[in-house]
């Protein structure tokens, strides 16, 4: 009686691995895109939480100010501050901020095409003029602006 051995031949075993480089392959490029999607929407999330901050601060007028700038957002090395008082000042700084966020790595935001800008309101929570941003990592990028 002749026994069988139960088993993959190689030739199947290279057949398998070989659908899954290829699924893999092909699979690489979407995994990239909705990575740089997920990170552009955190950049768009935190720049909205740190504009409603600078806005509330500002309403709140905790310098007492009528005639300057209240409350500002600040974007600095990839970093967004929100601070008392005229954000442009070189006392804006993460060390004193009232709320600061990191914005994901690789990804930018710019408004004017500059990556370091600040947005002042004055006691009224107002802008002195509309802001357009744009964001964006690796082929996305997402432009809106502040309501």
């Amino acid at each position: 009686m002749v026994k069988r051995i139960h088993g993959f031949t190689l030739i199947e075993l290279l057949l398998v691995l070989t659908i899954a480089g290829v699924l893999l392959a092909l699979a690489v490029p979407f995994a990239s895109a909705w990575s740089q999607g997920a990170n552009v929407q955190r950049g768009r999330t935190l720049l909205n939480q740190g504009y409603q901050t600078a806005k509330a601060l500002a309403l709140r007028n905790p310098t007492g100010t009528t005639t300057a700038q209240a409350a500002g957002l600040k974007m600095l090395n990839g970093l967004l501050l929100v601070c008392e008082g005229n954000p442009t000042a070189i006392s804006c700084t993460s060390a004193n901020a009232t709320w600061q966020s990191q914005v994901p790595k690789n990804t930018s935001i710019s408004i004017a095409g500059s990556d370091d800008w600040t947005i002042a309101f004055d006691s009224r929570g107002l802008t002195s003029a509309p802001a357009t941003y744009t964001i964006t990592e690796g082929g996305v990028n997402e432009t809106n602006s502040f309501h």
